[in-house]
């Protein structure tokens, strides 16, 4: 059965949280912290909700937010999706560099990182 869906009130403060799987990190070195809030501000000014208070963990992360009219739901949705491919592509190619044991695919992490944070 379907969960049922939110109550959404614009100006309300809502409490958000979001986990790992199995309590896995999400949040590995000071980039993955540094590119999800790039992408928290860029959502949620496009959502045009306001972020009062955050808190990152390496397994988990809090929000504080006020929407607007748009439900959180939808901000929620873009930030885990967004965040979730740029935190696997970086696994994957940190994965490669260490059985090719060269810097090549530091490099192209490093290069993809910084591409992402323009977007």
């Amino acid at each position: 059965m379907a969960r049922p869906l939110r109550v959404h009130i614009p100006g309300a403060l809502y409490h958000v949280m979001s986990r790992g799987n199995a309590r896995q990190e999400i949040f590995v070195d000071p980039d993955d912290y540094q590119y999800f809030l790039d992408r928290l501000t860029v959502v949620t000014a496009r959502v045009r909700v306001r972020c009062r208070a955050y808190c990152l963990m390496p397994n988990h992360f809090h929000l504080l937010l006020e929407p607007g009219e748009l439900p959180l739901s939808k901000m929620m949705q873009q930030l885990n999706s967004s965040y979730t491919q740029w935190f696997k592509l970086a696994g994957d190619r940190q994965r490669v560099r260490a059985r090719s044991g060269d810097g090549l695919a530091a490099d192209a992490l490093r290069s993809r990182r910084s591409v992402d944070r323009e977007a």
